[in-house]
């Protein structure tokens, strides 16, 4: 007898996606999660996250005792990328996505689901090795928000999963970088642009000269940067006195961000001196990178339990964050899970029923065997 019931994690799936749940308003799908945990007598709280965010949930916090004290936290988190207003659900040959209108949201609600499912499954079937504690995040996607605002004093586990990424089941992602933001601010001086010119100081010219000057894209394997948003002027007719630039930079390897990070202000305040103008820049860091050898406790119970089921484990790299950066840098051994979520961000995005499947198998298979 197959130990996830398939036609409840679909089931589940379908209505978590159905549900409109972008940051900030992730508060229907959390009404969703409670209103589950609470018809199952599951222990669970809401932190206060959301004052940090604006939005109208906290994180929620969900316990499921095991056969020990320890507990072992799994998380996914509840909020999606726009569009998805008013989805339209396609199930073909087993794999699920929307009608191309709107994302499908598996991104991440095929954490959130696989969740459901595992914590189903250890409370009518068998008790865990360990606890599980299932933490449900928001405002992940505008900057991993929840996770930072998480009421770690309420958090049990020292190890942690992250179901939250792409790729073949029995994927991890045990190392990911190191983040900057660069936000600046170009102050020229304005004057009429046709009458006189030459009293003004370009601020548009000087974020170009300053960005012509900047290593962006891929800078090596480990190493990329960015330049994503820019805003500036008033009129066609106006030297513009102000510009606001939006930057990025990331890396496996922390030194290499760092100077990266340095070089991009440096441009921003050269070009401003030598055209006269000021420039303020604001780079902070996002957040910390982390890197794992096959011999941490994470990744070896996590190769245990993919081939005990017939998976072979596969660990790589990632140049993007997610909440197991945060974790990470909260003391907490996190590593990024795949759920098998395919084209994520667009609305071509899919996911196949089996993937899910496997990767609830997996996950039970881990609470049953944990560091046994």
């Amino acid at each position: 007898m197959p130990i996830v019931n398939e036609e409840r994690l679909i089931k589940n799936f379908e209505n978590l996606v159905s549900i409109y749940s972008p940051s900030k308003k992730e508060g229907k799908l959390a009404e969703y999660i409670k209103d589950y945990a609470t018809k199952r007598h599951w222990d669970f709280t809401v932190d206060d996250a959301n004052k940090a965010t604006g939005g109208d949930t906290g994180n929620i916090i969900c316990w499921l005792p095991g056969m020990s004290d320890e507990y072992v936290l799994v998380s996914a988190h509840m909020d999606t990328v726009e569009p998805a207003a008013n989805k339209k659900i396609l199930i073909e040959d087993g794999i699920i996505k929307s009608d191309g209108t709107t994302i499908l949201g598996a991104d991440d609600e095929s954490g959130v689901a696989v969740i459901l499912e595992v914590l189903d499954y250890f409370s009518s079937s068998e008790k865990p090795v360990v606890g599980i504690e299932a933490v449900f995040s928001i405002s992940e996607e505008i900057g991993l928000i929840g996770a930072k605002n998480l009421d770690y004093s309420l958090i049990r586990s020292k190890y942690a999963y992250i179901l939250d990424s792409g790729g073949p089941i029995g994927t991890a992602i045990t190392r990911a970088p190191t983040h900057f933001n660069i936000d600046a601010k170009i102050y020229g001086v304005a004057s009429h642009a046709g009458a006189s010119p030459e009293k003004g100081v370009n601020a548009i010219k000087i974020a170009a000269n300053a960005i012509s000057r900047m290593r962006l894209g891929r800078i090596d394997q480990e190493t990329t940067a960015n330049i994503g948003l820019i805003h500036g002027g008033t009129a066609v007719n106006i030297v513009p006195d102000l510009v606001e630039v939006k930057g990025e930079a990331r890396s496996l390897t922390e030194s290499k961000v760092r100077e990266l990070a340095e070089e991009m202000e440096r441009c921003f305040k050269e070009a401003a001196e030598r055209e006269g103008g000021r420039a303020d820049v604001n780079r902070h860091l996002s957040h910390k990178g982390y890197s794992f050898s096959e011999e941490a406790k994470t990744v070896q119970e996590f190769a245990k339990a993919a081939r005990a089921i017939g998976i072979e484990p596969r660990f790589v790299s990632s140049g993007g964050g997610s909440d197991a950066n945060v974790y990470n840098q909260n003391g907490i051994e996190a590593i990024d899970v795949s759920t098998g979520m395919t084209d994520v961000h667009t609305t071509h995005e899919f996911i196949k029923i089996s993937d899910m499947i496997k990767l609830a198998e997996l996950m039970i298979e881990l609470y049953r065997k944990w560091g046994v």
